[in-house]
């Protein structure tokens, strides 16, 4: 039976995209721009290809430098290197209308002669020192610029106050989760969160090339947001949050407010010899205009003796309520355990940007993979709480999946790191195959 008119259609769709797609990656293999906005800096050329079936010429694009342009994109890029901001690259070079393109400029391989089309590097020896256009900076300067800017955002933590993007995020683990396998591959990836516009409780975390790629651009399978939350908030329950970790935080606190407690009881007796000063000048004055007549220079004297005694007065309030706060904490062990056992459910309740700070204090990353994944903890004084996780924490796989190995990526990932924590999965799992969700995400 012949194929109906819609079928031939479909074939033809995808027959005419995989020829588009071939054709893309032609022109970019051999030296070609395969399309799209050039960044600031460089032009297009044409360039005689050869001729089509029907006669017309066939034109690549070659990528130039703009001499106009070059002497400011080269500055631009040196005061990069040397830790300029871009506000102040913005205000020397004004390349675009506001400073918050830069970090799209700064990001682009192209300046350093090396082209990123859909998940690939080309040309082909690009390792080996071939370019696909003149740069403005060496590769190197360039991967160190990155490094430098990942450096940054992990000293800083990650999370919704570092990322516009993160910072309205629905999602709890939003600017936390990296994708294993792109980072596999030398690429440091985001899992972004997802929801279906067709059914919003339908939600969930994938890696970030699926979204602005393409699909295939990673083999990461989607997991639900609740499952993966879930797991997260569980596993950093009974590792981490423990009594005994609060206990141990309580008392470093005390230990700090009790450093700090010395200056607040000095700062209070100087506010309140202020006050009562200012006090006692405020009332010679009143006497001495309820005895004698009044005029403008015995008014104006008043009027500042009076503000002052104000002004004593609010600076006395404020020591009080500063060595109010520096009192030693009291946390009972009814409340600790209290507050560790509900702490899933602090977490599914309030403002989601306070969650995420949260999370993102105890949390440096989070690399997951499909079946598994290891939480990279954040630094921190009292972490002696952990020092037997990686002990007790043998490799293990989910229910329902077969034994093998630990990856190779686990001893590199942990080198030189706090102790880290291995995701083994929730009690529903987080496989997608499970979940049926490849369907909707592909």
């Amino acid at each position: 039976m012949p194929p109906s008119y819609n079928a031939r259609l479909q074939i033809g769709i995808t027959v005419i995209g995989a020829d588009t797609k071939r054709g893309l990656e032609y022109l970019a293999r051999n030296g070609y721009w395969p399309g799209g906005a050039l960044p600031a800096g460089y032009i297009g050329e044409k360039e005689l290809l050869g001729y089509r079936k029907n006669g017309e010429p066939r034109y690549g694009i070659r990528v130039r430098k703009v001499p106009e342009l070059a002497a400011r994109v080269a500055r631009a890029w040196e005061m990069r290197l040397a830790g300029a901001s871009y506000r102040a690259i913005h205000d020397e070079v004004q390349f675009y209308h506001s400073t918050k393109c830069y970090s799209t400029f700064f990001s682009n391989p192209l300046f350093a002669g090396v082209l990123d089309y859909a998940g690939q590097r080309y040309p082909e020896g690009w390792q080996d020192g071939k370019r696909f256009c003149e740069p403005y900076v060496s590769l190197e300067q360039f991967d160190e610029l990155q490094a430098r800017s990942r450096e940054w955002t992990q000293r800083h933590g990650r999370g919704p106050d570092r990322h516009p993007r993160n910072r309205m995020s629905v999602f709890l683990l939003s600017g936390l989760v990296v994708c294993g396998h792109c980072l596999n591959e030398g690429m440091e990836v985001s899992v972004a969160g997802w929801q279906d516009p067709r059914n919003p409780d339908v939600r969930c975390y994938r890696c970030g090339r699926k979204q602005r790629v393409k699909g295939s651009a990673c083999t990461l399978r989607s997991v639900v947001s609740r499952l993966l939350d879930q797991t997260v908030v569980e596993t950093i329950r009974g590792a981490i949050f423990t009594p005994d970790y609060i206990r141990a935080e309580v008392a470093r606190a005390n230990a700090a407010l009790a450093e700090r407690s010395g200056d607040a009881a000095h700062t209070l007796r100087q506010a309140e010899a202020a006050v009562a000063s200012a006090r006692k000048a405020l009332e010679n004055l009143a006497r001495f205009v309820a005895s004698h007549s009044s005029n403008p220079v015995m008014e104006e004297h008043y009027q500042r003796a009076d503000r002052e005694w104000r002004s004593a007065s609010a600076a006395l309030a404020a020591a009080r309520a500063q060595r109010q706060d520096t009192k030693p904490l009291r946390v009972s062990e009814a409340e600790a355990h209290d507050y560790a056992a509900n702490l899933a459910t602090h977490m599914q309740e309030g403002d989601i940007a306070l969650r995420r700070q949260f999370l993102a204090a105890f949390i440096r990353r989070i690399v997951l993979y499909d079946e598994e994944g290891i939480i990279e903890l954040a630094e921190q004084a009292t972490l002696e709480a952990l020092q037997a996780v990686q002990e007790e924490s043998n490799p293990q796989t989910m229910r329902g999946t077969p034994s093998r190995r630990r990856r190779h990526y686990a001893p590199r990932l942990i080198r030189r790191r706090a102790p880290n924590i291995p995701i083994v999965g929730t009690p529903n799992g987080i496989r997608t195959r499970d979940l049926h969700l490849e369907r909707v995400m592909s």
